[in-house]
């Protein structure tokens, strides 16, 4: 990324589980950002594999300058594993921005809450 003259020596790492590249607003939303000189790991945790073929894959490819890695691993392992593993498979960044489907793992988590809710009652 680039501010006021500066560049900044990062990888963005976003993990997406069950997801095309195009249906993912994480990576949606990149495209949308301020110019980067950062690069980019999406991480598939599966279940299928992705397809490159997509536009929006396309657009992100132009946006980081070619700069973008993908890593598979269909298995749906752990969140720090696939952290842990991708931030050791790419050493030598000054920063890492780690990113996830947040907004679903609120949803679980106040879904859960409700069934607590409702039991107690």
């Amino acid at each position: 990324m680039k501010l006021a003259g500066y560049s900044m020596n990062a990888l963005i790492i976003v993990v997406i589980y069950n997801k095309k590249i195009q249906s993912s607003q994480t990576l949606n939303s990149l495209l949308h950002t301020f110019a980067t000189d950062s690069h980019l790991l999406i991480f598939n945790n599966g279940p299928e594999s992705l397809e490159l073929d997509d536009d929006i894959y396309k657009s992100l490819k132009d946006k980081f300058n070619n700069n973008i890695f993908i890593q598979e691993d269909l298995s749906n392992r752990p969140l720090s594993v696939l952290y842990n593993y991708a931030i050791n498979e790419h050493k030598g960044y000054s920063y890492y921005c780690l990113l996830m489907m947040i907004l679903i793992f609120q949803l679980i988590i106040f879904q859960k809450s409700k069934l607590l809710e409702n039991s107690i009652l």
